[in-house]
């Protein structure tokens, strides 16, 4: 069963309040100007299995609370404006299969996904401009961030225990020194640029790193079976670290360069494309979709 109600795209969209969402698994909203998800606007919902909010041209107020413990997937795509992004909203999750952000700009992030099972973690061309500390952690499948900047890290970064981790074009910036740990079976990091971190990379089985350029007070460390590292520029050496004194399988280390004076010209931009929100055209009104679970009568 599906339920369409169109709303002039010159209005802001608001869920509405008198409807049923005890037996809603997926939700869709796309095509506004702007969307307002507050609070109280899924009260009702511990069954949503998928949440999509997308091609909205301007302001998301994102402040739902998602009573399901349980999410097969969440995503936010071609957003104009995020003011935030709310702890409160993912308070009763416990798992989330695809969590996915793409083309969109967050003012606050909030969530730090402590204890939160996410398997898919997919962020592409987003920009953040504050948040506190993110620490992805649970055993997960993918852990992907590209073209996109993380601004204002207040404190430190936890990405870990992922089969595979790629980290491109992308950029991190702490206010001041601190963590980012990043570990996995296999990871990637490329042509991205780091301020004020010290980074402890380990993967179980192979890393590739190539092309960063780190400010400010940064370090990085290696760990792998397999190291790939080239072309790197850093205030101070990669330590390659061994455990037991054990020598890694494969080990390039080529043209890193460590800056004069710690001074390297890092690019000020990563490669990222503008976040400009894509609204097709022929979207005349904003639409929301719900979808009922298969034994509703």
């Amino acid at each position: 069963m599906t339920v369409d109600d169109e709303i002039d795209i010159f209005q802001e969209f608001l869920l509405p309040e008198e409807y049923n969402y005890r037996n809603v698994t997926r939700m869709s909203v796309t095509g506004c100007v702007s969307a307002n998800l507050h609070y109280s606007s899924l009260p009702e919902a511990i069954g949503l299995e998928e949440m999509i909010v997308q091609n909205i041209s301007g302001r998301l107020n994102f402040n739902v609370f998602i009573t399901s413990n349980r999410m097969k997937l969440l995503r936010l795509s071609n957003i104009g404006r995020i003011p935030m992004i709310a702890s409160h909203t993912f308070t009763n999750l416990a798992a989330i299969e695809t969590f996915e952000i793409t083309n969109a700009l967050i003012e606050n992030f909030e969530e730090d996904f402590s204890y939160i099972n996410v398997s898919r973690f997919l962020v592409t061309n987003v920009t953040i401009e504050r948040l506190d500390r993110l620490n992805v952690s649970e055993k997960g499948m993918t852990l992907s961030i590209v073209n996109s900047e993380l601004r204002n890290v207040a404190t430190s970064l936890n990405f870990a225990n992922f089969l595979y981790i790629e980290i491109i074009g992308s950029k991190f910036e702490l206010q001041k020194p601190g963590l980012v740990s990043i570990q996995g079976d296999v990871t990637i990091v490329k042509n991205s640029v780091f301020t004020n971190v010290s980074m402890n990379l380990v993967a179980k089985n192979a890393v590739t790193i190539n092309g960063i350029c780190a400010v400010g007070k940064s370090t990085l460390r290696l760990a792998s079976k397999y190291i790939n590292s080239t072309d790197n520029r850093l205030p101070n050496e990669i330590a390659y670290p061994r455990d037991n004194n054990q020598k890694p399988e494969f080990f390039t280390n080529r043209n890193n360069t460590v800056c004069k004076a710690g001074n390297c010209k890092c690019p000020k931009s990563n490669g990222q494309t503008p976040c400009q929100p894509i609204v097709p055209t022929f979207i005349l009104g904003c639409s929301l979709v719900s979808l009922l679970s298969r034994g509703f009568q």
